[in-house]
């Protein structure tokens, strides 16, 4: 007979092949009622929630109704009375906010709306805290997010300060569509810290910077905010810069949900938590390339996550069959590319590990060398729809 949670993982799996077969469908619709929309939103959330401790849930979700009564960063009790300079900046940069909201005119309803997703934010980690999850000392770095978010919504509150009445409300809202993009950057963090072994010591430093928000910036440029139809969502959702931070978030929740069902199985993680590994799942969703150096730093992070994190792929090649899993092995040409000399050994050996990091990057933007910004984002797109293929996949119990 199987278990309470074996039949739990069946309708999950089976709720997943059901939510995406709706979505192929839905998108060839030229109207979508907004009652679908909803139950869609709720199929999501119970995906997103299915894995998650109870008490992180309880307690994020007291926090949520504590800043619905008082939408403010005082609120978060355990957060704001932390000595920290990253807490210090983000009370610093809300009062500079608050100044420059007071010369807009505009009913402040509207600005509080495009605030609060970014309060919605931190209440994970107000969680965190409160369950002595997340180390005092991660969270400078922990808040970088929500820090840079502050710069963007500056920038752009004193932009809408000056602007028409068609463009004041075009920009906020693209800061509310963009706030929502912090569920996603911060994602990976959180589950990282989730997934901590409670006797790892976490590496504390520097990580790769939150520039989502800085590319987000530049794709936004092209818009024309004096028209007064602008789908400010779906703005944001198209870029890039949108599209790999909620790829990105996807991807590292999928690690952790075949963790999670790994360990209720009484098994080994199939990705081992280490701190490489557990760093790599801050970084991904929160870092946009632009360039070779950043394009291998990405790659650096998700060979530690996937590849070394797998041991050597021999516990995905367990699970799936290795012929179908291009993509991890993408990763590893990528990465031979960046990080070692390709014309070691024999010249044969050379022309073979060439071809291999050239046929990648075909696969991926259908050029063997990546010559713009625009290429390496697109690289890293198309690496992480990859990445999250193949590991969805593993999830659903596709052979």
């Amino acid at each position: 007979m199987a278990s309470e949670f074996e039949r739990f993982f069946w309708q999950q799996r089976e709720l997943e092949r059901a939510l995406q077969g709706m979505r192929t469908m839905i998108e060839t619709w030229s109207s979508i009622p907004k009652s679908i929309l909803d139950s869609l939103a709720k199929l999501d959330l119970l995906r997103d929630q299915f894995t998650l401790p109870a008490d992180y849930l309880a307690s994020t979700s007291r926090i949520l109704n504590g800043l619905a009564q008082r939408p403010a960063i005082e609120s978060l009790g355990l957060l704001s009375s932390m000595n920290s300079s990253a807490v210090e900046a983000l009370l610093r940069e809300q009062t500079q906010i608050a100044e420059l909201v007071k010369s807009l005119a505009t009913p402040a309803l509207d600005v509080q709306a495009a605030l609060r997703p970014m309060l919605d934010s931190l209440a994970s980690t107000e969680a965190l805290l409160d369950l002595e999850r997340l180390d005092r000392r991660w969270i400078d770095v922990t808040l970088q997010p929500q820090l840079a978010f502050q710069e963007f919504a500056k920038k752009h509150f004193s932009l809408a300060a000056t602007a028409s009445e068609v463009a004041r409300q075009n920009r906020l809202g693209l800061l509310n569509s963009s706030a929502h993009l912090l569920e996603s950057i911060t994602k990976g963090l959180d589950l990282a810290a989730l997934m901590r072994p409670n006797l790892e010591e976490l590496w504390i430093g520097s990580i790769a910077k939150v520039n989502v928000y800085h590319t987000l910036d530049g794709e936004l440029e092209i818009l024309d905010l004096e028209q007064t139809a602008i789908d400010t969502d779906l703005a944001v959702e198209e870029t890039r810069s949108g599209m790999i931070a909620k790829l990105g978030a996807r991807l590292v929740n999928l690690v952790y949900n075949l963790n999670i069902e790994s360990e209720r199985e009484g098994k080994p993680p199939v990705f081992k938590p280490t701190t490489k590994a557990l760093m790599a799942c801050a970084v991904i969703p929160s870092r946009v390339v632009y360039d070779s150096a950043s394009f291998a730093e990405i790659t650096d992070h998700l060979f530690f996550l996937l590849y070394e994190g797998s041991g050597s792929a021999k516990r995905l090649t367990a699970l799936h069959d290795e012929s179908k899993l291009d993509a991890l092995w993408r990763v590893k040409h990528l990465r031979l590319g960046a990080r070692h000399d390709v014309s070691h050994g024999t010249e044969r050996d050379a022309e073979k590990k060439n071809r291999q990091v050239g046929e990648a990057y075909l696969a991926l933007i259908g050029k063997v060398v990546p010559r713009s910004k625009e290429d390496w984002m697109a690289a890293q797109l198309a690496l992480y729809r990859e990445l999250f293929e193949m590991l969805e996949r593993i999830w659903l119990g596709e052979l």
